[in-house]
């Protein structure tokens, strides 16, 4: 769901993704690029983070660590003033989990209603970050992606 957000209606118009090179091989980001301009970005934080027994998904830590979230700061030349970036976020209780996949709030999970999406409102939406003179900064919570809609 979250990569055929970030590619977006590719009947529409001609979508490009490059990579940006990142300090980490724990961390991931693509631009998207829709007719050659900028209109997305998305920033994959895979640093390990789970809540559950070796990781397996089964049997609840009783006292999972805290949570790291990472800040990644992009330059965007195309951002001539400062605006508001819409954030829509693939979230999760960690890297182990198998129920409780979100994204953007939805989730798929089959208990709820045989995998159609439902919204769950215990998880945040609606967020937006500000550029600062052409820099976009982002927090993204360890074993999660983010993605930022630039239009």
């Amino acid at each position: 769901i979250g990569v055929a957000a970030a590619l977006g209606d590719l009947t529409t118009s001609s979508v490009s993704v490059s990579c940006i090179p990142m300090s980490s091989d724990q961390e991931a980001a693509y631009a998207i690029f829709e007719r050659g301009n900028l209109k997305r970005l998305m920033v994959i934080n895979m640093h390990g983070y789970n809540t559950t027994k070796d990781g397996a998904g089964t049997e609840p830590l009783p006292n999972p660590p805290r949570r790291m979230s990472r800040g990644f700061s992009f330059a965007a030349r195309d951002l001539t003033r400062d605006v508001s970036i819409r954030v829509q976020r693939l979230m999760a209780n960690g890297s182990d989990a198998i129920t409780g996949v979100t994204f953007d709030g939805w989730s798929y999970n089959w208990e709820l209603d045989n995998g159609k999406p439902v919204r769950l409102h215990n998880v945040t939406t609606g967020e937006t970050v500000r550029s600062e003179q052409g820099v976009i900064t982002v927090m993204v919570p360890d074993s999660s992606a983010a993605l930022l809609h630039l239009e």
